[in-house]
């Protein structure tokens, strides 16, 4: 039957072995797992500019956004990239501009231009990283297993966020930034000497189904584009503004947030290949983007007492939704192929994170909880365009 239509994955044994039995796809799983470490150090960024730069919310919000302008700057370019050094050669491209970025953080004194520009090259980075990354995965992913292996591609990444945020915290507080950027810096250059011995075999677009390809097709490939966009400014307030919320409300750390964030969505992650092959991929991307915009929604409500609450639920819906909706893009992405669908949906997804620029400036008459009511609610909208077709044919 046609991909993308309802029908459900197949979910018999081996999962894990069918997936993790390529050497290649290993070695992937660890370079995510490098270059997130030293990633997500960075995710208690919007904390250290708050406490330590003594930035406001428009400042956090103009230095968060800059990740989105980086990464979508350097979207029109990552073909040619990819072209001219491979998907392997970007990945380790990837990892050098991280470690480049996390040592410019030594000599960052305030939540200015320095700092934007350090982090759009991070968004550079975490451009060149999704998409030569994803694009590797599906193409080692074993057949009919492309959202799992998708969901263990990107788990391989998000369990470093258990890790990262609470190092990055403690050492600021014992030996300054210094340290927690150090830190990255040499994660990071490590990545980048995993990435040396990564496969990088010739591309066959269509090798997992190459979705409609009527005009009903096409117009479905853009929604799924915006509703990436949507999604983008979600995440982006969840990430940005959880912090100085809960800072607000009289938190004193806010990294539990994010490893009870990483723990949920890592489990939702490694248990969504059957629920998805049970309910089908279009019917876990509907219910679970709907479940995403009510959880955003809610934030508004955190506090310190609530922080690994709120942490968990973001985890869950995070966990099920992404890799089914990278999943069903993959399959809808019909004449555009994987690389193109790609390129849109983190074009897409980091279009949202600029963002947080008006948003920013939004919180200094609204405050913080109207920002995730907003978010919330658009992403709720959103989801009814998501809502599963059943056909008998393409489109």
């Amino acid at each position: 039957p046609p991909p993308g239509t309802g029908v459900r994955l197949p979910d018999g044994p081996p999962l894990v072995s069918s997936i993790l039995a390529s050497a290649g796809f290993r070695r992937l799983l660890t370079v995510q797992v490098l270059f997130g470490m030293g990633y997500s150090i960075f995710l208690i960024l919007p904390k250290y500019l708050a406490t330590n730069l003594r930035a406001d919310a428009v400042g956090i919000g103009l230095v968060m956004a800059a990740f989105g302008v980086g990464n979508v700057a350097v979207s029109p370019f990552l073909a040619a990239i990819v072209a001219r050094f491979g998907r392997r050669g970007a990945i380790v491209l990837a990892n050098l501009l991280l470690v480049a970025s996390a040592v410019g953080f030594f000599i960052v004194s305030s939540a200015g231009p320095l700092a934007a520009f350090l982090r759009a090259v991070q968004g550079a980075s975490w451009g060149t990283l999704f998409a030569a990354g994803t694009h590797l995965c599906a193409t080692l992913a074993p057949p009919g297993r492309l959202v799992q292996a998708i969901a263990f591609h990107s788990s391989a990444i998000l369990v470093t966020n258990a890790f990262g945020p609470a190092v990055a915290e403690g050492l600021l507080g014992v030996a300054g930034p210094a340290a927690p950027f150090g830190l990255a810096a040499v994660l990071a250059l490590a990545g980048a000497w995993c990435a040396r011995g990564l496969p990088d075999p010739p591309v066959a677009e269509a090798s997992h189904g190459a979705g409609a390809a009527g005009a009903d097709g096409e117009g479905r490939r853009r929604y799924l584009v915006f509703a990436g966009l949507v999604h983008g400014i979600a995440v982006s307030t969840m990430f940005s503004f959880h912090q100085p919320l809960a800072l607000a409300r009289g938190a004193q750390t806010v990294s539990g947030f994010l490893v009870a964030y990483t723990v949920t969505a890592v489990l939702a992650r490694l248990v969504g290949g059957r629920v998805t092959g049970r309910l089908g991929v279009p019917t876990t991307v509907f219910v679970a983007n709907v479940a995403y915009g009510l959880v955003v929604a809610g934030t508004a409500a955190l506090a310190p007492s609530t922080m690994l609450l709120f942490g968990g639920l973001f985890g869950i819906v995070q966990g099920f939704f992404y890799p089914s909706f990278v999943g069903h893009a993959l399959e809808r992405a019909g004449p555009w192929g994987h690389g193109r669908m790609l390129g849109r949906l983190n074009v897409a997804f980091n279009a949202g994170t600029i963002a947080l620029v008006p948003l920013g400036f939004a919180s200094r008459e609204l405050g913080y909880p109207s920002l995730f009511l907003a978010a919330g609610a658009a992403t709720v909208v959103v989801s009814m365009g998501l809502w599963p077709r059943r056909t008998s044919g393409p489109g």
